[in-house]
């Protein structure tokens, strides 16, 4: 018998005889599996990375691709200049760097003109040959499900998003209709080294073939992985999920309702409030750490507040809600992909958001028509995200 691993997680036993396969490759029980042993370089790269002098760095015009470690010093560049957490450097921050040239300085790199600078015009002034969505890829901490529908879709060799196309990939679950397939070099040079309308390079296709442990890969996994480098694992893995697990179920639910004062949805001001709390009390640290003194940070006014923690971006808190690290990014996008009441977050809204594999004909019409701000009746469901209880 041999046991095979995809990227998703999900193993299959195989029975051999005399090196003839005997039978149908079985899915193996969740509590039967084992999980094999990932990459920590992004990890260790993270713990040793120095961030950039930004008055000493320059422009790289002949860099076409945005190394990772790079990408990583700027930003921890960028954040210890950011005294405030707010995400942007204002006037006052670039003349404590610049000097009399920060005018000069904010002209040159205020591209939307607001009057601040950030961080990825900061990219866009310093390497003028990158890309933009390979700057914004960097950014992201949460894929699209359209996104990962198109990536998907592409994989299936399906070109239509309706029908039997992409829709038909949502969900999947049995061996027959396993929806992991692998990228071949030759499919991705035929498509002008595009998956789903996104860019992937012939480099990027190198990399996630050696993240891949077997040999016909890179699969659906790597490809992420390699495209958004800097979005968790979890998340990741969560993407690849036909089914939520009871345990995560049962974290997200207990936290949502701690989160919510035990209301059935999530106020998306609340957050935005305890957001600003959270940067500054980061103000009130960086200050006092300037003259050498013990902060004397203000008493937390709420829950949100006493369980905010330090994001990936320093000015993007995040709270735990099991395997998902809900923020105000985060819940702006699921409330404009799957809108109810504006500015208010339901637990199913959520899950079918960062669960966007899980079967739901609602999550199916969603990425096919995109949100229902207007839309006051829906397709009915009777799948375990839209049959969840909502009482306390």
């Amino acid at each position: 018998k041999s046991i095979t691993t995809r990227p998703n997680g999900i193993q299959y036993i195989s029975e051999w005889k005399e090196n003839k396969l005997v039978g149908y490759p079985m899915t193996l029980d969740k509590n039967k599996r084992t999980k094999p042993p990932r990459s920590t370089a992004n990890a260790k790269m993270m713990a040793t990375v120095i961030p950039a002098d930004l008055t000493k760095w320059t422009v790289k015009e002949d860099v076409e691709d945005l190394p990772l470690e790079h990408f990583q010093r700027i930003k921890l560049g960028f954040e210890k200049l950011d005294d405030n957490a707010s995400g942007s450097l204002s006037t006052g921050e670039l003349n404590a760097i610049w000097g009399k040239g920060s005018q000069s300085m904010l002209r040159k790199l205020d591209t939307d003109g607001n009057g601040t600078v950030e961080l990825d015009e900061i990219f866009a002034a310093w390497y003028p040959r990158v890309p933009s969505y390979t700057i914004n890829r960097y950014m992201q901490q949460d894929i699209h499900p359209r996104t990962l529908l198109r990536l998907r879709g592409m994989l299936a060799g399906r070109i239509h998003e309706h029908k039997q196309g992409y829709l038909q990939l949502v969900g999947v679950n049995t061996v027959d209709e396993i929806a992991d397939f692998p990228l071949k070099l030759a499919q991705l040079q035929a498509a002008h080294f595009r998956i789903g309308g996104e860019k992937f390079t012939l480099a990027m296709f190198e990399s996630a073939k050696i993240k891949c442990e077997e040999d016909d890969g890179p699969y659906f996994g790597e490809i992420l992985e390699t495209a958004y480098p800097n979005v968790p694992r979890a998340t990741l893995e969560r993407y690849e999920m036909t089914e939520i697990p009871q345990d995560d179920y049962t974290a997200i639910r207990e936290a949502f309702y701690k989160l919510s004062n035990n209301e059935s949805y999530l106020q998306l001001d609340r957050f935005e409030e305890a957001q600003e709390a959270y940067r500054n009390r980061v103000y009130i640290k960086n200050v006092a750490k300037r003259k050498g003194e013990a902060p004397d940070l203000p008493p937390c006014a709420n829950y949100l507040e006493e369980t905010a923690l330090e994001g990936f971006f320093l000015w993007y808190p995040f709270w735990k809600l099991g395997s998902i690290n809900l923020s105000v990014p985060l819940l702006k996008d699921v409330d404009q992909f799957d809108r109810k009441v504006e500015g208010m977050v339901t637990l199913p809204q959520i899950l079918r958001f960062c669960f966007c594999n899980v079967t739901c004909k609602i999550l199916q019409e969603l990425i096919a028509f995109g949100g229902s701000t207007k839309s006051k009746s829906r397709t009915k469901c009777d799948c375990f995200i839209c049959t969840i209880d909502q009482g306390v």
